[in-house]
């Protein structure tokens, strides 16, 4: 038994949306991101510390110039007052030091220098040089007034005023070269504010985004692992459904063959009586409770899944009424079943009279089952000859349970679907009602509301009365007529002892067998061909198919009948006309009849092995 619902993989969810896939990107993204955001910070850093380098070293000129124009003034003062050597020689290294600076920002300039102003502070410091240079040669001959005249003269103030302009140009544009810069570092630092704070966003929402699609891959996967589980859940109870149905095919084959021993020999018997004996009436229920416990097997088989479907007229009728005395057996005492049929004596369906009865037999159990507590269950069966049912027999079963709700109603019919607490129920009793409708061309309805009760209807076609409804079995008669050798294959003693005597009555030569190889053996001393070969499908050494194909390579052309439970694909397909199946449990007035048919058709074998 396979499961119905959809087949689950767990490992598709992953695959299909590859959060590996999605982690890594993320990663990715956010490391170029930060990267990016790295790039920034540190061409910010960068301008600032070069703008400061660039803000430090010009103020340092700028305080140099100033500095060494004043200290030189002061040197060159005090040396023409002093006429010490200390102070020329300090005069002229605070000059170098000056003109040094200046050769060195003329040539390699940083952003912002005037160069021009520069070159000018230059030519003044040299010219002042030389004005100085002159009046320390007066103060060494003694001309100290002369000297000092000099330092105040008209070209050394002169180029002093040339220098302290040349010098304020250089700082003014100096000042304005860094309040540029600092303007558009600012403008920088605000864009890689924005930046970074763009690039943050970016990876929080990502990540969040990730975060909540891993969350919802997280959702569907525990949500397929619970179906996995539940469908693993569903596999095992189809498999102990398999094994219980196994279980029931082989008692159902075993309870098949004491039937028909059962059934025979109460056949037998009350052919034997004569037609007043007060023991017929008992035999014939004997029969009749065989015919009602070969309904059960059927039921049996038909739940394992494993009995062929073999539709013809049915009474339904009958089919209720002879049920109910078994139906109650599975009720308890305090549920009252009450049957209500108005159709007449007979409502004839075209089905399969075991499936019909698992069906009733289901619905009486989920009944059984909504009334824990007791209640009434009602069976009725109506075939209207007008309104929108006409020309249906509708089967209803209806009882005051707990009842469903939409929900439940919703899913009633699904394979496994059930609201029993586990271990009380599979989920398959409404479902297999609704295939054996299904099967039978039919529709099923279901009408419930919580703690209300559940009403189920059935409803199928009807069919005309068959022609040879069965007669009273007390009126059968054994016919007889049979001749020839008829060749018996059978496993189980007491069915091939009952065979064999209803085919002897019949008028038949009879040798049976209990194994395949027996019968082939016997088949093989033969001299004449049989006029009948009578086999079960199921007897020890596989006589079925391969024995019939075996006899027929041997030349055996006459009929064939095969006894068997189920009708295997191996047994059916590729068979001649001349081989005929009977289905267990036998009926020895069947096989007698069958017999005498077949032979006297005059289609005898036409050669032996």
């Amino acid at each position: 038994m396979a499961a119905t619902s959809k087949d689950f993989d767990s490992g598709r969810v992953a695959r299909r949306m590859r959060p590996g896939v999605w982690i890594a990107v993320s990663s990715v993204l956010t490391l170029a991101l930060f990267s990016l955001l790295a790039y920034h910070v540190d061409v910010t850093l960068r301008t600032g510390r070069e703008m400061t380098e660039a803000y430090l070293e010009g103020e340092a000129l700028k305080d140099l110039i100033y500095e060494r124009q004043l200290e030189l003034s002061i040197t060159a003062v005090k040396l023409i007052a002093t006429q010490q050597q200390d102070w020329l020689e300090r005069h002229h290294e605070v000059e170098r030091t000056l003109l040094k600076a200046l050769d060195a920002a003329i040539e390699s300039p940083s952003p912002g220098y005037d160069l021009d102003a520069l070159r000018e502070i230059r030519e003044a410091v040299q010219a002042l040089s030389r004005v100085e240079s002159e009046a320390f040669q007066m103060a060494g001959r003694g001309e100290v007034s002369d000297a000092l005249g000099t330092l105040s003269g008209t070209e050394y103030t002169l180029w002093e005023r040339r220098f302290n302009s040349a010098s304020e140009r250089f700082i003014a544009r100096f000042l304005d070269f860094l309040n540029t810069e600092l303007e558009g570092h600012r403008r920088h630092e605000l864009r890689s504010l924005g930046i970074s704070m763009v690039i943050v966003m970016i990876c929080v929402f990502m990540w969040l985004y990730l975060a909540r699609r891993l969350n919802r891959w997280g959702r569907k996967l525990r949500s397929e692992m619970a179906a996995r589980e539940r469908l693993e859940g569903e596999l095992r109870e189809a498999q102990k459904l398999e094994a219980v149905g196994r279980l029931a095919s082989g008692v159902a084959h075993d309870f098949g063959n004491l039937l028909t021993a059962i059934r025979g020999y109460a056949t037998l018997a009350r052919e034997r009586l004569v037609p007043d004996h007060p023991a017929r009436a008992s035999l014939a229920q004997v029969e009749e409770a065989a015919d009602h416990a070969d309904a059960a097997t059927r039921g049996l088989l038909t739940f394992a899944r494993r009995g062929a479907t073999e539709k013809k007229p049915v009474d339904l009728a009958r089919l209720v009424t002879d049920g109910a005395s078994w139906l109650k057996s599975v009720l308890p005492a305090s549920i009252n079943l009450t049957l209500e049929l108005d159709t007449g004596s007979q409502v004839w369906v075209f089905g399969d009279r075991g499936q019909l009865q698992q069906a009733l037999l289901n619905l009486v159990l989920n009944a059984r089952d909504a009334m824990a507590d007791g209640g009434d269950l009602r069976i009725s069966l109506h075939a209207p000859d007008s309104g929108a049912d006409a020309g249906f027999a509708v089967l209803r079963v209806s009882d005051t349970g707990v009842g469903m709700d939409e929900a439940v109603r919703d899913r009633a019919l699904e394979p496994f679907f059930t609201t029993k607490d586990e271990g009380f129920g599979t989920g398959l009793g409404l479902a297999m009602v609704h295939g054996i409708v299904r099967g039978h061309d039919g529709d099923m309805r279901i009408e419930s509301e919580q703690g209300e009760g559940t009403l189920i209807s059935l409803r199928f076609q009807t069919v005309a009365p068959p022609e040879d409804v069965d007669q009273p079995m007390g009126v059968e008669r054994s016919p007889v007529g049979g001749s020839g050798l008829v060749l018996l294959a059978e496993g189980q003693p007491y069915v091939r002892d009952i065979l064999a005597t209803a085919l002897e009555e019949a008028g038949f030569d009879v040798d049976s067998r209990a194994s395949c190889p027996a019968f082939r053996e016997m088949y093989d001393s033969l001299e004449a061909a049989p006029s009948l070969i009578v086999m079960d499908n199921d007897i020890p050494g596989g006589c079925g198919a391969d024995c019939i194909h075996n006899t027929r390579a041997k030349g055996y052309r006459g009929p064939i009948i095969v006894i068997t439970h189920e009708l295997p694909e191996d047994l059916v397909s590729g068979l001649d006309a001349d081989v005929l199946i009977l289905r267990k449990p036998v009926r020895v007035g069947d096989l007698r009849r069958l017999a005498i048919a077949v032979t006297r058709n005059g289609r005898g074998g036409e050669a032996a092995a």
